[in-house]
């Protein structure tokens, strides 16, 4: 018998100021994926819902806002906003954790003051014990910029706060990108790239903040660091292409490999994946491949390559792509569709479902297909919200599949 489709379909029309109150808050093998985009007659797929959620806040540095959002091991959701007040030349800083249903556990906020017109970031991560841990790369009112450490126990407690010792980063500053890594021995990673000097460069802080030793690489044109329990890895697109390196607790490398992500193909995303194991896809133009790799950077599954408007999910061998469609309703506005189906190998939906905006030069979002993560209820996706001369507004959404 063949099942009749039923489309339910919960849409929102958003305006801009329902984006920019900062309110409750963010929500956390081996498959042969390929272009095929065939999908069987027979089956229909599940047709889900999307349901708006949490607010995570506004922030500036959107090229990272992976720093701004982190799954907990428990299924939840680590959140961070770093929002500056130039009249009032202070940064508010609001952190906080939900749990996989996006409800909130517990949330703080602290305030900096800082330099007038200065502009400040943060990249936060869930420590080996529950907790959290965060920085806030800010210029102070007498124009000194700090790197401000702050760790919290798993219930929201501050353990700890301080400035952190940064001698040896390299041209450190705002044109450089931040990563964090805490460490099953309490202590942590903190990286800088600086694209324009090509260098990456690695400390090591003990768990109360401690500056242990720094190490720099050259020749370095994008980077993403991993923490082990001995050492680190740093994925690198390098002057001779994409390298993963391992290195031991004193940072000296151990061995490097050239990845084979394809021809031509550089690393465009690393995830930490919950077994450990490292997922780091490559992109050229409209093809993308992803590698998983085990410890000792082995090879543990390959993918064919797969179109850019998908991400693929290695826990699950499944394939999300997010399709965008504008109408034209005027000269300034225009009605946005997005499709988002679950898709397997063999191009098979699993499910699919829809949503759409009214925008115009004030507001426009777009869903983020690095940051989708899965939760008991289907999926949760982060939404980006942008307007003219405004601040990126970070959401959640849930895409919501049927039983």
């Amino acid at each position: 018998m063949k099942i009749k489709q039923s489309r339910v379909l919960r849409t929102r029309i958003y305006s801009w100021a329902t984006g920019v109150t900062l309110a409750a808050w963010l929500l956390g093998y081996s498959a042969a994926p390929s272009y095929a985009s065939e999908v069987s007659e027979a089956y229909v797929p599940k047709q889900a819902e999307i349901e708006t959620s949490a607010v995570i806040g506004s922030i500036r540095d959107s090229e990272s806002a992976h720093n701004y959002i982190q799954p907990a091991a428990d299924g939840g959701f680590l959140m961070l906003n770093v929002e500056d007040d130039t009249e009032a030349s202070v940064v508010h800083v609001t952190y906080g954790k939900l749990d996989s249903s996006l409800d909130n556990i517990w949330k703080h906020q602290q305030d900096l003051n800082v330099q007038t017109g200065s502009s400040s970031r943060g990249v936060q991560r869930e420590t080996s014990d529950g907790g959290l841990l965060f920085l806030v790369d800010y210029t102070q009112s007498d124009g000194m910029r700090d790197l401000q450490a702050s760790r919290l126990d798993a219930d929201g407690n501050t353990l700890w706060s301080r400035t952190l010792s940064t001698d040896g980063l390299i041209s450190y500053g705002q044109n450089t990108q931040l990563g964090l890594e805490p460490l099953e021995d309490g202590g942590f990673l903190v990286s800088s790239l600086n694209p324009a000097e090509q260098s990456f460069t690695v400390l090591k802080y003990t768990e109360t903040g401690d500056m242990l030793w720094n190490r720099m690489t050259s020749g370095v044109i994008s980077g993403w660091l991993v923490g082990s329990h001995n050492g680190y890895y740093a994925l690198l697109n390098s002057s001779d292409g994409p390298v993963a390196v391992q290195a031991d607790v004193y940072g000296r490398n151990i061995r490097d490999i050239h990845l084979d992500l394809g021809s031509g193909k550089d690393i465009a995303t690393v995830r930490e994946l919950p077994s450990g194991h490292i997922a780091i896809t490559g992109l050229k133009g409209n093809s993308k491949r992803t590698q998983v790799l085990s410890n000792g950077l082995q090879l543990f599954s390959n993918t064919d390559d797969y179109a850019a408007d998908r991400v693929y999910l290695p826990e699950e061998q499944l394939y999300v792509q997010f399709s965008d469609q504008y109408d034209p309703l005027g000269k300034t506005t225009k009605m946005h569709g997005i499709t988002i189906t679950g898709l397997k190998a063999n191009g098979t939906q699993v499910w699919e479902t829809k949503t759409h905006y009214k925008e115009d030069n004030s507001f426009g979002i777009r869903y983020d297909t690095g940051l989708i993560y899965k939760i008991p209820s289907g999926y949760a996706v982060v939404t980006s919200t942008t307007g003219a001369q405004k601040p990126t507004v970070l959401d959640f959404a849930k895409i919501l599949i049927p039983e």
